[in-house]
């Protein structure tokens, strides 16, 4: 099973998608997946509580999901997280004026608003960053504003006292595994810098070390050069001797050692 849902987690990825990129559309597969499934056992809460015409507004919640998934899975990334995003925005405000704040939906439609954050990033698509965090923002506004009116002449669902007790808890549940998730997804982005710092300061540490080394072996291979251009003028003048020739050869032979013991 977990592997069905690790080919939905990569779909829309592309051997040239870039790291973050990749790792954001993960996440937002990941998480179009998850509410995928909730959507669908918030819908038999609705029916088993008696908010038919509510239920009936939800059930279309799971294909929007997997509409949206389809489309990041045929390239279309941005269209798909764009139209999750408004089209949920606007099937909670209907549902809420439908089924009142007393089932509690509000709140997961509020907290839903970071969820939407996730969705973009920030340093490429501050358009749609913005525009997720403030929609349910004022969506949730006129809500509070016009009293959780109905709307599109909707009624007001009429839910038994049991019934509604049943939809809070399952709000409560809801909202309680949307934190967790959330936790989660800062956990990791948390554990991603810091993998991305500590592999920064390794390679500033391996940046260092060679500049020592290489200014560590320039100076001795300055020698060699010096004592290469030492043996050719002796050459090329006749007058070189064994004693002349014995000097050098031991100065070049110290100075290849002490770059051996460098590098060692």
């Amino acid at each position: 099973m977990f592997k069905y849902f690790r080919r939905v987690a990569d779909w829309g990825i592309t051997p040239n998608t870039l790291p973050e990129f990749a790792y954001r559309l993960r996440l937002t597969n990941t998480l179009l997946l998850v509410m995928f499934f909730a959507s669908i056992v918030q819908t038999m809460l609705y029916f088993i509580a008696g908010a038919n015409e509510a239920g009936l507004l939800n059930s279309s919640a799971p294909v929007l999901f997997g509409f949206a998934l389809l489309l990041i899975k045929f390239g279309y990334t941005k269209i798909g997280r764009v139209l999750v995003v408004m089209l949920s925005n606007f099937a909670g405000y209907v549902l809420l004026t439908g089924i009142g704040p007393e089932s509690y939906f509000q709140f997961i439609f509020l907290f839903g608003s970071a969820f939407s954050m996730i969705f973009f990033v920030y340093s490429r698509e501050r358009f749609w960053f913005f525009c997720a965090l403030f929609i349910p923002l004022v969506l949730f506004a006129t809500l509070e504003i016009s009293n959780y009116e109905p709307v599109f002449g909707m009624k007001r669902q009429v839910i038994a006292a049991g019934h509604l007790v049943f939809m809070r808890v399952g709000s409560i549940l809801l909202i309680w595994g949307m934190m967790v998730a959330l936790f989660f997804y800062f956990i990791g982005i948390r554990r991603r810098s810091q993998e991305q710092l500590v592999s920064s300061a390794k390679m500033v540490a391996v940046g260092r070390m060679a500049a020592g080394i290489a200014h560590e072996v320039n100076n001795p291979l300055q020698h060699i050069v010096l004592h290469a251009e030492r043996l050719k003028d002796l050459a090329n003048s006749g007058t070189v001797s064994s004693g002349q020739l014995t000097e050098l050869s031991d100065q070049i032979h110290k100075v290849v050692m002490r770059i051996g013991s460098i590098v060692k």
